[in-house]
This record gives structure tokens, sequence and C-alpha cells, in this order.
């Protein structure tokens, strides 16, 4: 009789662990797929607002060429007369980290950024980075739907311009 106590005593209790392990580590898995951490700053807020669904103007034929480029190959790339590169970083992060040189900031937070994304020309060769890939990747979808023809992200961000020693203006 003893022994049948101790089993049930310790079976509860070893039941009660596994469910209190099991609540408090589901919602950190959810959490954690929800958003990409390159999405975040340093303080661990969010910094993107909800992007709209944007229409697409006419069919696109996916890019047949590599879009997601390292720092070497945007650096590159990014030289060419026809080329636009676009930062669609907040404020704070581009005085906090700097900026390729010669880039535009469209913030990708920003309520009108899929109007201002949809009034550029989109014959030009557009080389969109963040800080790590996430907000980038978004951008370059969003132009993928509008007709853009060639659109290259930066792999890594920022982040990863820097890592590799390229320059950025402060």
């Amino acid at each position: 009789m003893l022994l049948l106590w101790y089993i049930i005593f310790k079976t509860k209790t070893i039941m009660k662990k596994t469910m209190l392990s099991i609540a408090l580590v589901c919602p950190l898995f959810f959490c954690s797929c929800n958003k990409p951490a390159s999405d975040q700053t340093a303080g661990g807020e969010a910094t993107e607002a909800p992007v709209t669904e944007v229409a697409a103007e006419q069919p696109v034929a996916p890019q047949k060429e590599n879009f997601l480029l390292t720092p070497a190959e945007f650096k590159a790339k990014m030289t060419s007369e026809n080329a636009v590169i676009i930062d669609v970083r907040t404020p704070p992060e581009l005085k906090r980290e700097g900026y390729i040189e010669g880039s535009t900031h469209i913030d990708f937070s920003d309520r009108e950024f899929s109007d201002k994304i949809a009034a550029l020309d989109k014959n030009k060769e557009y080389y969109v980075y963040c800080h790590a890939g996430g907000r980038s990747g978004k951008a370059k979808q969003m132009m993928d739907k509008l007709g853009f023809a060639k659109v290259y992200d930066l792999k890594g961000g920022i982040t990863a311009w820097l890592a590799t020693g390229q320059d950025v203006v402060k």
C-alpha cells in the first residue's frame, strides 16, 4: 500500500513538472516563430509597421538571376549607372549604424511606404537593405508584385556589410 502511494505521488509530481515545462516553453516557441530577430531594435522592440497588401499592376516573370547578394556582390553590382540603393531602416537605425553612401532612405515602417515604392521608376535596378535582411526581403517581395524587374537584397543587411569591413556614412 505504501509503495502504491509513493508511485502515485511521484507520478503526480513528474506530471506537474512536465506540464509546467510545457506551459513555459510553448509561448516562447510561438513568439520566436512570429518575427525574425533581424526586425527588432537593440532594445527588443519591433521596428516595422504592418505591410498592406499591394495589388500587382502586371504579372511579372520571376527574377532569374540571384537577387540575394553578399556584401561583396552587392557592392560590385550597385555601381551600375542604372542602380538605386534603398535603405528601408528607421531614422534611429540610420543614425546609430550609418548608411551606405548614395542610398535613398524610405522607412519600411512609414505608413506611406508602399506608395513611395510604387512611385519609383520600374526600369531601374534597385539594391535594397535593412538591418539584417527581414524588412528588405519583404520590400523586395512588394516590389516584385508591383512589377519591378530587377531588385536585389543585401544578404544579412547593414550588419553583414559592416562585418565585412565595408564603409558607411555616419
